[in-house]
């Protein structure tokens, strides 16, 4: 793990540089861990990136010595490294801004997507159980028919055993009739009226097994009416069961697609930090040129003056 010493206020590259040279000038090794010892403070991720630039300074120093310019010289490159910074800044922070505007209106885009996406979902589903609710009221309602059309039928099929126990009694009874006018010929005239009365009842309760017939059919095509009906309720249900299905998929869809667009927001979002990073980078950058431009031009201004002072003294050793 890196060292921290955290005491005070945060660590300045005045410092640092300091440090360093003190390090430089008592001839001991400029260490990222012996710099933070001198200054007392601040993490060593800090320290380094800090010791860094103080070595780039260096090396710039150590560059300028081997160049070899005028005065003129000097003040052009000076003008020119800072109209390159000036245009080089400028050029940064037109394209961060070009970048960000870009990336914040893709990033809109994509959330009225998602927004409207989250929407069409809503209605679907909505949809989907208002459709449900009426099938099972119909369902419900088609249950309750058929159950009234099996009580008829019920009660349809009980009246009809009730003529048919009556029919045959009368059926016996008119057999005895029948059988007391054969063996009797004086009650004759009693038998044949009371199988004329029987037959009257007979063909009435035949009458009354024709009409119970005639409900029992009725029952009978309500009953078919009502399995048609609960076909076609089976069919749609179906039909409803596939349409949720289907619902359900396209809601699975714009889960997937809203997934999507806040992935792309990411990406996006980490676009932006590397576009910050970058500008960060050729800051730094800049700043290091300006650095040794300045360094050259005071190392042309030295050397102008060295070139000064040896004139004087040839022009001072000519005249003695």
């Amino acid at each position: 793990m890196a060292d921290v010493v955290q005491m005070g206020s945060p660590v300045t590259e005045r410092e640092v540089w300091e440090a360093c040279d003190a390090l430089e000038a008592a001839g001991e090794e400029v260490s990222r861990r012996a710099v933070l010892r001198a200054v007392g403070r601040g993490s060593m991720t800090t320290i380094a990136r800090l010791v860094a630039t103080w070595e780039e300074r260096q090396r710039a120093k150590t560059d300028a010595r081997d160049i070899d310019l005028s005065p003129e010289e000097s003040e052009q490159i000076l003008t020119m490294g800072r109209t390159l910074l000036r245009s080089l800044t400028d050029r940064v922070r037109t394209e961060a801004a070009a970048r960000e505007k870009e990336l914040m209106e893709g990033a809109e885009r994509e959330r009225r997507r998602a927004t409207s996406l989250a929407a069409d979902y809503d209605i679907l589903t909505a949809e989907r159980t208002a459709d449900l609710d009426a099938r099972n009221a119909d369902i419900a309602r088609l249950n309750v028919e058929l159950a009234q059309a099996q009580a008829d039928i019920d009660d349809a099929t009980t009246v009809l055993g009730d003529i048919q126990v009556q029919l045959q009694q009368t059926t016996w009874r008119a057999d005895a009739a029948e059988t007391r006018a054969t063996t009797s010929e004086t009650r004759a005239a009693d038998a044949v009226a009371a199988a004329g009365e029987a037959k009257g009842r007979a063909e009435a309760l035949a009458n009354d097994l024709a009409a119970s017939l005639g409900k029992t059919a009725a029952a009978q095509a309500a009953l078919a009416e009502a399995e048609a009906n609960h076909r076609e309720v089976t069919a749609v249900l179906a039909r409803t069961e596939e349409r949720l299905l289907a619902a359900e998929a396209r809601s699975n869809e714009l889960t997937t697609a809203l997934a999507e667009a806040n992935g792309r927001g990411t990406a996006m979002t980490a676009q932006l930090v590397e576009g910050e990073r970058q500008i960060v980078r050729l800051s730094g950058a800049v700043d290091l040129a300006e650095e040794r431009v300045k360094a050259a031009a005071a190392l042309a201004d030295e050397r102008a003056r060295t070139i000064a002072t040896l004139e004087e003294r040839i022009a001072a050793a000519r005249y003695a």
